[in-house]
């Protein structure tokens, strides 16, 4: 049995930044594909970032009609008909990391059920984690969906539809059953067992020059109120797991350019070492995210020398004040020592700053703004992030937000829109006054 594998997440082909001049493949997308691949599955690729006009299918207005009330519009239909043309397999399967790559999903997948009632719709992805049961309720077209870190159960599942097998022992599935919604119990999830991603399909395409996303971690020790991240376990792969694969990727892609995606670099500093100790036999340059209060200057020069070449770091505030309500314990004076490494080591720095915080005020914003004036010329820029509430967070729990109609896509979102766009927008002035470069 082959499976089409889709992409929605249109977030890969970027415009270039002079401090990173390469696109980012989809790690997870292509660890998917590997997974399939590994088992004997056979796999085509869509990938939307490569299909033109895809801003026809952006509207939230026009996916609600076509959703919830069958109207398609004439502008939608003809991008439609183009992108699933040569879609001919029997199961597709969409990888939804985010809502946008989720709202995309569901279009496509309602189309295709129409014009083939025999095709099966497979989701999955950081999207559906926790509304899957909503989901398919409100969409008959789903027909399966995969919860959480699931290439195996995927994998188990096309199995069994294939040899016409039961599907109700696999786990991390929701499926119907008797009319019924039935959601099958988790199982452990072990990242030494994930498979290494393959990239094949990317290697045939024209693109520019790109870097190779890996993930040595997922999770993160910190509990920063704001982050959906926050309440995840952090389980990390052996060392020794990912120089195999780092080698192998590198030698496969001819490429030893990595972005590497952890939620936080670095999780444990022993582990770290050792890790860096090894990328250093290997000839590679990365990029990657750390967040301030796990650095010191002896792990920014073992970075150095392993090859790092730009980290963004989650400062989110300047304010001491700010960053207690968010449960984030920064030293301020210590991270201005740790820029003073970087910039001596020749590690671009590019720092996160989170506008419109619950408790923000125009004190804690020209505190703020001071305090990155000071780090001019030793940073690349700062990029500036609206707050936006994140209902996987431990802030949603406490926090009221409105209510979204039954009938809007937008309830599967996980970002709830705050009303501090105000202070957003001075932010932007306050930068643009001084030069600060942002995006």
């Amino acid at each position: 049995m082959r499976v089409h594998l889709v992409n929605a997440a249109v977030q890969y082909l970027l415009p270039r930044l002079e401090d990173f001049p390469c696109n980012v493949l989809p790690y997870g997308f292509c660890v998917v594909a590997a997974t399939l691949k590994k088992h004997d599955i056979n796999v085509d690729i869509l990938d939307l970032n490569y299909y033109d006009g895809m801003a026809q299918i952006e509207s939230v207005e026009e996916a609600n009609l076509f959703l919830y009330n069958d109207v398609l519009s004439p502008s939608l239909e003809r991008i439609l008909v183009r992108i699933t043309a040569d879609i001919q397999n029997t199961v597709v399967g969409f990888s939804c990391l985010g809502f946008d790559a989720l709202r995309r999903s569901l279009i496509l997948a309602k189309y295709i059920k129409e014009n083939n009632e025999k095709r099966i719709n497979v989701f999955g992805g950081a999207a559906i984690h926790s509304n899957a049961q909503e989901l398919m309720n409100d969409f008959p077209f789903v027909d399966y969906i995969i919860i959480k870190n699931g290439e195996h159960a995927f994998c188990e599942l096309i199995h069994c539809l294939a040899q016409k097998r039961g599907i109700t022992h696999i786990p991390n599935l929701a499926f119907r059953m008797d009319n019924r919604i039935i959601i099958n119990p988790l199982s452990p999830y072990d990242l030494d067992d994930q498979t290494c991603p393959d990239y094949s399909f990317y290697e045939t395409l024209d693109t520019d020059f790109f870097a190779l996303e890996y993930m040595t971690s997922q999770g993160c020790r910190n509990r920063c109120l704001f982050c959906g991240v926050s309440e995840n376990p952090l389980m990390t792969k052996r060392v020794s797991k990912v120089i195999k694969d780092v080698r192998t990727l590198k030698a496969r892609y001819r490429c030893n350019v990595f972005q590497y995606q952890d939620d936080n670099f670095i999780s444990d500093r022993d582990r770290t070492i050792h890790m860096l100790d090894e990328f250093k036999k290997l000839d590679i340059i990365f990029y990657t995210s750390i967040s301030p209060n796990l650095i010191d200057e002896d792990l920014v020069a073992r970075l150095a020398s392993a090859g790092c070449v730009e980290i963004v770091f989650g400062l989110q505030s300047a304010s001491k004040s700010l960053l207690r309500c968010m449960n984030k314990s920064i030293d301020l004076g210590h991270f201005e020592g740790i820029v003073n490494s970087c910039q001596k080591s020749g590690i671009r720095l590019i720092i996160d700053i989170l506008a419109g915080y619950p408790g923000e005020t125009r004190e804690s914003i020209h505190t703020t703004i001071e305090y990155v004036r000071r780090l001019q010329g030793k940073i690349a820029r700062i990029n500036l992030n609206r707050f936006i509430m994140d209902m996987n967070s431990p802030l949603s729990k406490t926090s009221d937000t409105n209510p979204i109609d039954s009938k809007d896509v937008r309830k599967f979102s996980p970002a709830r829109p705050v009303a501090n766009k105000h202070i957003y927008d001075l932010y932007k002035t306050l930068l643009d006054e001084h030069s600060v470069p942002y995006i």
